[in-house]
């Protein structure tokens, strides 16, 4: 319900595998929680892997607990958040990045102190990514199908009206001969009857292309412009050729007439019967497995999916932390035992001085005293002959 959210719910658990979720604990000031004891009412109650749908206030309260793994009595804490406040969460947290630049390949992080909820989420977000990307493609595939349909449907009704019309001009071809027995017309018209359909055809395809550009990129372009400029001789050299033939007899311009029409119609009918066969042939392929396998851009994938981190793996940072952790307890390990070492020698040395004082004073006070008269009186002693 709306009224709990951003609120604290509290969730305790039962007997063989029960709960019971309720509402927010009543917040007291210090000192005046012992002279309020209201419990919390409870909102629902149910059981692991059952959901629990309750009305409460008009508004429907909906939960679901697939894993509970505690003691009878432990109690957690629900919280539930709007969706666009959980969004505005995870946007902060997450990162995402191309690495390396333009490699097309996209690295995906996130923080939290739940090393298992952070592999379940980002697999989550390229999971969804990745069925997004199918789902748009499967919708493009759709739409082109939709189009060839659409197009072939307009190709066979242009296609029955083409092919009456040259039913049409065929039979009258055929009773203008049988009625003035002409089999074919003079050589002369006939060359002007081929050089005018020639132009005829060419134009024709020209203002298909035309119109294709027009609804593709609009009647100012330039390459409508250029198109347009490919018509205006063509159509000089039609209304010649219409001026030539008509000065032939009435019966062999009735002829070329007629000749004309149908050799006009019999092209106009193949050439959309060879556009009806292409749009069978591409929505064949698209209905294909080749065909669905094919597409315009490459097909995302996932090459290292997200896991909790290796108790022994230790990031680039931690093991920067910890260099420096072991070179600093070196180092004082290092200046400790030269501290020592000097501290030692000089204890030896003061041990060794004072040694050799008391050496001296000792030789001091042991060495015999020789009176001066006694001591003279061997000084001036004669040497012996």
């Amino acid at each position: 319900p709306s009224e709990y959210i951003d609120k604290e719910l509290t969730l305790i658990v039962g007997e063989a595998g029960s709960y019971r979720l309720l509402e927010p604990r009543p917040r007291f000031f210090a000192g005046l929680s012992e002279f309020f004891s209201a419990e919390p009412r409870m909102l629902a109650a149910g059981r692991v892997g059952e959901v629990v749908r309750r009305e409460w206030d008009g508004e429907r309260l909906t939960l679901a607990v697939a894993v509970l793994t505690a003691h009878p009595g432990t109690e957690f804490t629900l919280v539930r958040t709007t969706r666009q406040a959980a969004i505005a969460t995870l946007q902060k947290r997450l990162e995402v990045l191309e690495k390396p630049k333009d490699s097309g390949i996209v690295e995906v992080a996130l923080q939290d102190p739940d090393p298992m909820r952070v592999a379940k989420i980002v697999n989550a977000i390229a999971n969804d990514y990745l069925r997004r990307d199918l789902e748009r493609k499967s919708m493009e595939r759709e739409r082109r199908q939709g189009m060839l349909e659409q197009q072939q449907g307009v190709l066979e009704q242009q296609i029955a009206l083409l092919k009456a019309r040259l039913e049409v001009s065929t039979t009258d071809l055929d009773h203008f001969r049988l009625e003035h027995g002409m089999v074919d017309p003079a050589q002369e018209p006939q060359r002007l009857l081929e050089q005018l359909t020639t132009v005829e055809s060419r134009i024709r395809q020209i203002r298909q292309k035309r119109e294709e550009a027009v609804h593709r990129f609009g009647p100012t372009h330039p390459t409508v412009v250029a198109l347009d400029a490919q018509i205006a001789p063509l159509t000089q050299d039609e209304e010649a050729l219409n001026q030539r033939l008509t000065s032939f007899p009435n019966h062999w311009q009735e002829l070329t007439r007629l000749s004309r029409e149908v050799e006009i119609d019999t092209q106009r009918y193949l050439f959309q019967l060879n556009r009806a066969q292409t749009l069978t042939n591409q929505r064949q392929f698209l209905l294909s497995a080749k065909g669905k396998k094919q597409d315009l851009t490459p097909s995302p994938r996932i090459i290292d999916a997200a896991g909790p981190p290796d108790a022994l793996a230790l990031s680039a940072m931690e093991n920067v932390i910890l260099f420096l952790l072991g070179s600093g307890l070196m180092l004082m390990l290092g200046m400790s035992l030269t501290s020592l070492r000097r501290g030692h020698i000089r204890s030896l040395r003061r041990k060794s001085a004072r040694l050799r004082r008391i050496r001296r004073a000792e030789k001091r006070s042991t060495s015999p005293s020789i009176p001066e008269e006694q001591n003279a009186s061997v000084v001036q002693q004669p040497p012996l002959p």
